[in-house]
Formats: structure tokens, sequence, C-alpha cells
């Protein structure tokens, strides 16, 4: 694999956690509620990563998250709603360009037929059909809850969602408070690990309570290379992200994604 290709794969893996949130309760005309910007360096690239959120009303959103550089983009965009007070996604994007190769990955959910759709448009062989249940997620969407919970102190931070042709369970364990610099402000963050010991795979991600329990750093190690990306700019509506927080707490896809977490104790 080329170091432009490694390159790639290392950026879009970064860009795919990097998704923000907000919530109000009026009427919306794609009112950006959440911008953050991140930069870094991997395998000696310079890597920035925008990511937003608006929302077109009262019950549904869009995150979208956009990396370039002089060869290559990373684009992904995730919309989801709350319906009958349970949080569920509704599409996800991901994109991305390389020296004029455009690769496309599509999940459409599909409540009242009860399957979520899987394609890519360059592997059609790879194209799979889910059949759904309450608290599934999306690529993006979990870091959402996972920020939901962290902001409501929920003990276990486990979360299903499908990715690609398979169903993941992504579980992350609290490692410590540490103090990061953001800017020129230093924050105290709560520190995350998740380990994939099978494929040699570390991700450290820290939060950031201050900043609306936004994403404050990501780390992340394969097969011993480790590289990482830091925020650096964001703007955000606390009041907004409080109301988010609460309203996915009492979410039946929440209750069925803690009696998942329980049934695996």
């Amino acid at each position: 694999m080329s170091s432009c290709s490694i390159w790639l794969n290392r950026f879009a893996f970064l860009s795919v956690l990097l998704l923000g949130q907000a919530f109000g309760n009026i009427a919306f005309a794609d009112t950006t509620l959440a911008r953050g910007v991140y930069k870094g360096n991997i395998s000696g690239w310079k890597a920035d990563i925008v990511r937003t959120l608006s929302q077109s009303s009262t019950d549904r959103y869009q995150f979208s998250s956009e990396a370039k550089n002089l060869f290559a983009s990373v684009r992904e965009v995730s919309e989801f709603e709350f319906h009958k007070e349970q949080i569920r996604p509704l599409s996800y994007i991901y994109e991305r360009k390389l020296f004029g190769r455009n690769t496309v990955e599509r999940i459409v959910f599909d409540w009242n037929g009860g399957t979520a759709h899987y394609s890519r448009n360059d592997r059609p062989q790879n194209n799979t059909t889910h059949k759904l249940e309450k608290g599934i997620l999306d690529p993006a969407l979990y870091q959402l809850v996972m920020q939901a919970d962290l902001a409501l102190n929920r003990a276990e931070l486990s979360y299903k969602f499908i990715k690609r042709k398979r169903i993941e369970t992504y579980e992350f364990a609290r490692v410590a408070e540490e103090s990061l610099q953001i800017g020129k402000k230093s924050f105290q963050t709560q520190s995350l690990v998740r380990e994939d010991k099978q494929d040699d795979r570390t991700t450290q991600i820290w939060i950031a309570p201050e900043l609306d329990y936004q994403v404050g750093q990501i780390r992340h190690t394969d097969d011993g290379d480790t590289y990482q990306i830091r925020l650096a700019e964001y703007q955000g509506d606390s009041q907004a992200l409080k109301q988010l927080y609460a309203r996915i707490s009492k979410t039946a896809g929440t209750e069925s994604r803690l009696s998942h977490v329980q049934s695996l104790h």
C-alpha cells in the first residue's frame, strides 16, 4: 500500500470519529448549532478536519464532517431524528477522494420495513441488508450518544452500530482525568480508551466537559504507529446541548442499549 493510501485510511479513520451535536425546540432552517475545527499530523501529513451539526426541524438533525488537502478529501454526513422520543439514524454517507478516484459508501435506514441497506459504489458485491433493532446507530451517531452518556455520568459506555457488512459493538473504559491544552486555554478532560487486541489497535479519546462534552483529542495506535488530532476551535450552544443530552437519556433506544450492555455482564 502506498504512503498516500495509508495516510488516507488514517485520515478517514479520525474523521469518522469526529461528529458534533446540538438541540433546539423551535422551527429551524438548517441552522448551524455546533462547529469544531481539528488539527493534527498523520503519517507526516497535516490534517485539518471541520465538523458541524445543523438542525432542519424540531426533530431532525444532520452531522457533517469534512477533511481536505491537495491530494485527498473525506466527507461524512449522518442524518438522524427523534421519533416517539427514540433517537434513530436515517441515512449515512461516507465519501472519499484520492487523486480523482471517488469511493462512496451509504447506509439507508428503513424503519418502516425494519431494515438498513449498506452499499458501496465500487464494490457492489459487498452490499448488505441488516435487520434493524431499537438502539442501533450509525458509525457517527454512536459518538453523540457516548457524549450524552458522559454528560449524564452513565457507568457503561457501549454502543452498537452498523459498520459496512457487519454489526459492531464498541466499548470504552474511563481511564483518567487529564489536563489538555486547547488553543490558549487548558481544560480538564475525561480520557476514554477502546482496545482492539485482536488487530493490535488502541483508540484513546479525551472529552472536555467544559466544551459541552466535545472530543478534545483523539489518539489512535495501529500496529505500533501512533497519530492524533486535537481540537483547535469550537463554537456551540451549551443550553441546547444540555437539552439534547436529556432527551437522549429518555429514548427507548437508550433503554434498549443499556439492557444490551447489562446482558453482557
